[in-house]
C-alpha cells in the first residue's frame, strides 16, 4: 500500500534510500576560495561514521559543498544564461575528482550507488556576493563513473541578496534523473520553491521567473519522481523548507522520499526572529521524508550560530 505523505518519517536503517551528510556549520570559511581539501576531509569523515548504513541507493551534501573559483570569462547570467552552462563543466569536473580522491570514490562505491555533491563557482571569496557565479549539482554514478549535471535554476531575488542578474542557470531538463528506471528530480537551493507560493504569478504578467517555474512544473510532471533531492546552502530551522515541501508532496504523488542537504548555519541576525526550536536535532527530522539516514560531521563555525546558543542558553 502506498504510504501517504504527511509526517516525516524515522529511516529503516536495513533499508536506506537516502543517506545525508549533514554539516554542522559551514562548509567552508570566510575568505576561502578552494575548499576542495576540506570537504574531502568531511566526506572521508562522514564514511567512516558508524552511523552510516551498509548500503543505501544515494548519498548526499548540502550546496556548496565544494567551493572554487570562477575562473572563466565572458560567461553570461542571469535570463538565458543556460547556454553557458556546459562551458562551467570542465572545472566542475576537476573539483569533484579531487574531492573523490585518496580513496574516497573507492570506500563511497562499496555503500551507495548515487553521490550528489553540490558545487560552488565564485568569482568572489565572500559568503553573499552580487557577482556572476553558478550552483551546481553533480549526481556522480560510483558504478560507472559517468556523472550527470545540474544545478540551480531558480535565482534567489530578495532585496539583499537578488541573484536575477548574476546566476548562471542550469537548463530545467537537467532536473530530471532516470535511475534504474525511476524518476529523480534533483533540486539546487532556491528551486523548491518554484514548486510553492513563492513561485506563484504576479498581477503584472507573466514575468521570466514564472516562465522557468512552468517549466521546471511541466518537466517534473512528466518524470514523475519517486525521489526527490535538494541541496540548499543552508538550514538553520525545522520549518525553513516545509510549506515548499508540503506544495511539492500535493504536486507529485509519486514521490515516497525526499530530503534537503543540511549544512546548520545561517540563522538571521535579528534576534527577534530566533526561536528555540532552531536546533539541529529538530531540523534533521523536519527535512526528510521516508527512508532518510543522517551522518553528521563537523564544519567551520558560524559566529551567529554561538550568538544563538548564548541567547538560547538563557531564554529556551
Amino acid at each position: 500500500m502506498h504510504r501517504r505523505a504527511g509526517r516525516p518519517q524515522v529511516a529503516d536503517m536495513a533499508q536506506t534510500e537516502i543517506v545525508r551528510v549533514v554539516v554542522d556549520g559551514w562548509t567552508w570559511h570566510t575568505g576561502q576560495k578552494d575548499n576542495v581539501p576540506d570537504a574531502r576531509r568531511m566526506l572521508a569523515t562522514a564514511l567512516r561514521h558508524n552511523d552510516w548504513p551498509r548500503r543505501a541507493n544515494f548519498a548526499m551534501t548540502p550546496g556548496g559543498f565544494i567551493r572554487i573559483p570562477l575562473r572563466l570569462r565572458d560567461i553570461r547570467s542571469g535570463w538565458g544564461s543556460e547556454t553557458y552552462f556546459e562551458r562551467l563543466l570542465a572545472p566542475a569536473r576537476e573539483a569533484v575528482s579531487r574531492l573523490l580522491a585518496g580513496g574516497v570514490k573507492e570506500r563511497l562505491g562499496r555503500r551507495v550507488r548515487y553521490f550528489t555533491v553540490g558545487v560552488d563557482l565564485n568569482n568572489t571569496s565572500d559568503k553573499y556576493s552580487s557577482k556572476t557565479h553558478a550552483e551546481l549539482v553533480a549526481l556522480v554514478d560510483t558504478k560507472s563513473g559517468n556523472v550527470h549535471w545540474t544545478g540551480k535554476s531558480y535565482p534567489t531575488t530578495s532585496h539583499k541578496h537578488d541573484q536575477s542578474r548574476t546566476l548562471v542557470q542550469a537548463p530545467i531538463d537537467s532536473h530530471c534523473f532516470c535511475a534504474g528506471g525511476q524518476g529523480v528530480l534533483i533540486l539546487g537551493c532556491h528551486d523548491l520553491h518554484m514548486f510553492g507560493g513563492r513561485g506563484r504569478q504576479s498581477r503584472s504578467g507573466r514575468t521570466p521567473k514564472e516562465a522557468q517555474r512552468q517549466r521546471m512544473l511541466d518537466c517534473a510532471a512528466k518524470l514523475q519522481p519517486r525521489v526527490v533531492l535538494h541541496h540548499p546552502h543552508t538550514t538553520y530551522s525545522p520549518r525553513i523548507w516545509s510549506a515548499a515541501w508540503g506544495h511539492l508532496r500535493g504536486l507529485l504523488p509519486t514521490m515516497t522520499t525526499y530530503a534537503s542537504g543540511v549544512s546548520f548555519c545561517g540563522k538571521p541576525n535579528d534576534r527577534r526572529q530566533w526561536n528555540c526550536n532552531q536546533t539541529l536535532k529538530r531540523t534533521l527530522p523536519a527535512t526528510k521524508f521516508g527512508a532518510v539516514a543522517d551522518v553528521v560531521v563537523q564544519g567551520f563555525p558560524c559566529k551567529v550560530e554561538e550568538k544563538w546558543k548564548e541567547w538560547a542558553a538563557s531564554n529556551c
